[in-house]
């Protein structure tokens, strides 16, 4: 089961379906490594860039060691469950500060920053009072779309707001792909939530195929964007001349 590529929908027999399409699912599971190997090329040559989305690159290893957590857990057979949980929490910390640091407008970087502190208090909440819990079959059908809505939404203004303030070619700016990868990735999840009560098998399984191809999309355009650093830190490097 990819993990950056969350699969929304989480029943007994998606699950089930999930293993009749190997193929994709291991396609979309081995492209969380793109972006994290990526990034391992860029963390070599220290510069703003990194500093400014360090949250960025750990998620990007988070992401990875999920993957092996989940591979190595289910392969003996073991709960998984609790993962996802703890997933959902650490991912909204990490790409809501990603997301703050990213845009231009205080307010909207002080609400998105503020909200950290109240989805963590929510999710604690419903973890206390029994809405959700980490015990086996029990998903986290509250927190996930919640923190869904909001970093699609975050990511939408963001994207918005750098489109508006830019003054170059849009395409040169590594965080055009990375927002467009969260957009992408987090609405089209959200709207995936909307079916996970179904029963329909032929729904689920082209659900987790349109998920899977998502995932992979969204994916390599994280990549794109990590290479947009460091081409950005090539011309940076390049010396002036004289005139």
């Amino acid at each position: 089961m990819e993990v950056y590529g969350y699969t929304e929908i989480q029943t007994e027999e998606t699950i089930e379906t999930e293993m009749h399409y190997p193929p994709l699912i291991l396609s979309s599971s081995i492209s969380t490594l793109l972006p994290f190997l990526a990034s391992i090329v860029i963390l070599r040559h220290f510069s703003k860039y990194s500093k400014r989305s360090s949250a960025l690159w750990i998620f990007f290893a988070l992401a990875v060691a999920t993957e092996i957590t989940l591979f190595v857990l289910n392969a003996q057979r073991k709960q998984s469950t609790w993962i996802f949980h703890a997933y959902t929490l650490i991912e909204y910390v990490l790409i809501t500060i990603v997301l703050a640091s990213w845009q231009a407008k205080p307010t909207i970087a002080k609400v998105m920053r503020i909200s950290v502190a109240l989805y963590i208090l929510l999710f604690i909440l419903i973890k206390v009072v029994g809405l959700e819990s980490f015990s086996s079959g029990t998903n986290n059908y509250i927190t996930r779309p919640f923190a869904l809505l909001l970093l699609s939404t975050f990511a939408f203004l963001t994207v918005q707001d750098l489109w508006r303030n830019s003054s170059s070619n849009l395409t040169d700016d590594y965080r055009f792909w990375m927002l467009l990868a969260m957009a992408l990735y987090y609405s089209t999840s959200l709207g995936l939530f909307a079916f996970m009560f179904t029963k329909n098998q032929e729904l689920l399984i082209a659900l987790f195929k349109i998920h899977a191809v998502v995932n992979i999309i969204h994916n390599l355009l994280f990549t794109i964007g990590v290479f947009k650093v460091r081409a950005a830190q090539q011309v940076a490097l390049q010396p002036t001349s004289a005139s």
